[in-house]
């Protein structure tokens, strides 16, 4: 297939992507006046008896795909095929970067995120599985996180393929990386494949590596040693033996020793997951009492050792004034900034780009709630990470990019010296 111009009524606007079944393209729906991305075949993998197939078993997973609503599952609006022409897929447009990405740059993500991102994952298989279909090709470049720090699993829409016979002839595979032991045996495979890629992805996420994986591109001789959990971003020794035992369980070589669906993987996850919500909410609340508490103090001391005469009315002055209580939307919006906060510091999106970076969502929270510590606390931890990466650039010799961060970083800071 050439790049059209048009694809039935959608309009084509750019290629998203391309890969070795197909490509995958930014569309616009002109009767909803909506963006979507359409996935399309190669015309050549549909030739002959196995095209045929190949056409037919598209058709029908389109259908079954078509079944799932979930919000972390990329959703599917329509499936089209001419009698002789390319079937494609009609999806959900997601702005966001596949976890992939991230990881390319050498990131790796704390606890908390990636049990969150994690957590959301396996909801979404947990729905899928219920309605017996296999994701089978779980991998970071299949997870796309939004700037809300949500996450969108993609590339259902073929992915039931994987069990015919076509399958079997190597043309359409998972990724072996991220394959399960039995399912690089070319044996039938259940949920508990997509539970073994899942545990090798929250492994990545901890750690910026890959699990162990041999030469001849399998996953059947992996095996979990002590220095694999060397790597694993944790202080709490409990926490950490925790997270050994729920690693371990995941990757488990037999799928009997596994978790034996989603939600059992999920279950396990709890005792590691701080709910981002309760946690913020928890911890404004102390520190404002804690400021509260402290001018409080302040003008007692100063009444004991001025020995100073203080009127009712003048002491009613000096105490702070009541919080503003926020609208609900308010308070929707701050999480939102708070959380998109958290995500451009964990991936390193200080103050650049303009108008999406770490700076803009604490600053924007601060618009809403002028005293909010966490997002006072976010931009101090800001300045700390600015300050040790422009370090570093100066270690490393990039001392004109150094410099050139430093400025910028001056300007969002101007009471801060840099240099």
């Amino acid at each position: 297939m050439s790049n059209p111009e048009q694809l039935g009524k959608y309009r084509i606007k750019a290629i998203l992507g391309e890969g070795g079944m197909g490509i995958v393209y930014h569309a616009y729906d002109p009767h909803l006046e909506r963006p979507v991305a359409i996935k399309t075949i190669r015309r050549s993998l549909l030739q002959g008896t196995a095209g045929r197939e190949l056409r037919a078993r598209f058709r029908r997973e389109a259908k079954a795909e078509g079944r799932l609503g979930h919000p972390n599952i990329v959703a599917i609006y329509d499936y089209h095929e001419e009698d002789e022409g390319d079937p494609f897929f009609v999806m959900e447009f997601v702005e966001g970067k596949s976890l992939q990405e991230y990881l390319a740059r050498g990131m790796h993500f704390k606890l908390e995120m990636a049990t969150h991102i994690i957590a959301q994952v396996l909801s979404a298989l947990s729905h899928s599985h219920e309605l017996g279909i296999i994701h089978r090709d779980i991998k970071p470049a299949n997870i796309i996180l939004m700037e809300n720090d949500k996450v969108k699993i993609a590339d259902f829409g073929i992915a039931r393929i994987e069990d015919s016979d076509y399958t079997q002839t190597g043309m359409i595979i998972g990724t072996p990386k991220y394959s399960s032991p039995e399912q690089s045996r070319g044996e039938k495979i259940d949920a508990r494949s997509d539970i073994y890629s899942t545990g090798l992805v929250l492994y990545e996420l901890l750690t910026g590596e890959q699990f162990f994986f041999d030469g001849r591109e399998t996953a059947i001789n992996r095996r979990l040693n002590e220095d694999n959990f060397t790597k694993l971003d944790t202080q709490s020794t409990e926490i950490l033996s925790a997270l050994k035992q729920v690693i371990s369980r995941a990757l488990a070589s037999e799928p009997k020793k596994r978790f034996q669906n989603a939600n059992e993987f999920l279950n396990a996850l709890q005792p590691l997951t701080t709910p981002t919500k309760t946690s913020l909410q928890t911890g404004h609340k102390r520190r404002w009492i804690t400021a509260t508490g402290l001018v409080l103090l302040l003008i007692t001391v100063a009444y004991v050792g001025w020995n100073v005469s203080i009127q009712n009315d003048w002491l009613r002055a000096e105490i702070p004034q009541e919080k503003k209580i926020l609208t609900v939307q308010e308070q929707e919006k701050l999480a939102d900034l708070l959380g998109v906060g958290r995500v451009h510091l964990m991936i390193g999106r200080l103050i650049t780009p303009e108008g999406s970076s770490a700076y803009d969502a604490y600053t924007m929270a601060l618009e809403i709630d002028p005293d909010n510590p966490d997002a006072m606390e976010g931009l101090n931890t800001l300045g700390e990470k600015l300050a040790s990466k422009i370090g570093q650039l100066e270690k490393n010799g990039n001392s004109t990019s150094a410099r050139k961060l430093a400025t910028m970083a001056e300007q969002k800071f101007p009471d801060s010296d840099f240099k």
